[in-house]
């Protein structure tokens, strides 16, 4: 490989064309159809994913590297149109320039393996703008500290619950305010997971979706760019040591911490 293999003109170049308004658009007008699906089971899925990547670290570090690639090797969820054609797009203007003609299967590895961080980082950035919106509308809607789907639906459940059982209420809705002021309704456990469960799968649509927003901005503010230097930079160390690619990307652990807050709201 080149010492040089992805100039910052090369990336300014894929970065405009990608991630601009319009190319933001065209990318992720395949959002719209099959990645709905696939997009609930992978906001489900990161908490899990992250553990595992955090255990191969573990492993790496003790020395147990065929455990480490094992579970490095797990992809970060069900693969979405809109990841496989930006994964496509990056192999085919970003990578030829690292890469021989032929790459041998280490290299693919590294390739994949990459290319799955890059993917985690952009799925984590979704899902701290889910999980924003989430917060914004909680507390503009309930008065309430709502930083997941957790606290959000518990919160639509007692508002539906609370509304139902004051219109059943005998002695009218003014006195049943009153005694619902005193002794709140208990709301039912099954109406609570419904709740839950539609606000787990709103978030997660909004973070399909989102990439329609965000992908534009994070490129006005040079975010998409500095993720994909630091990506190929990972990737040209790895080929060049032959070691799995280094690369952390922040954000799924920042995702993370939402629903760490969630927990903890929910405990409380």
């Amino acid at each position: 490989p080149m010492s040089t293999p992805h100039p910052h003109t090369r990336i300014e170049d894929f970065c405009q064309r990608h991630f601009s308004w319009g190319g933001a658009r065209a990318l992720n007008r395949a959002a719209l159809g099959g990645d709905l699906l696939r997009a609930p089971f992978n906001v489900f899925f990161a908490p899990a994913w992250l553990l595992l990547q955090l255990l191969a670290a573990v492993a790496q570090r003790a020395r147990m590297h065929r455990l480490a690639e094992h579970l490095r090797a797990v992809p970060p969820g069900l693969t979405t149109r809109v990841q496989r054609e930006l994964c496509h797009r990056i192999e085919a203007e970003l990578l030829p320039a690292l890469l021989p003609a032929q790459p041998d299967a280490g290299q693919q590895r590294s390739v994949r393996l990459a290319l799955d961080g890059y993917i985690a980082a952009r799925n984590g950035t979704a899902e701290i703008v889910a999980n924003l919106v989430v917060l914004i509308s909680g507390g503009l809607l309930f008065q309430r500290f709502t930083p997941g789907g957790l606290g959000w639906g518990q919160e639509v459940a007692n508002s539906l619950h609370g509304q139902w059982a004051l219109s059943q209420y005998w002695g009218g809705e003014w006195l049943g305010r009153v005694w619902f002021g005193w002794f709140p309704p208990q709301t039912p456990l099954w109406l609570t997971l419904a709740c839950i469960a539609l606000a787990l799968a709103a978030i997660a649509i909004t973070a399909a979706l989102s990439g329609l927003l965000t992908d534009p901005v994070q490129n006005l503010l040079g975010l998409q760019q500095r993720r994909l230097q630091r990506m190929l930079r990972s990737l040209q160390s790895a080929l060049d040591s032959d070691a799995p690619p280094q690369w952390r990307p922040p954000e799924p652990l920042l995702a993370r911490l939402f629903d760490g807050l969630d927990w903890l709201r929910i405990g409380s």
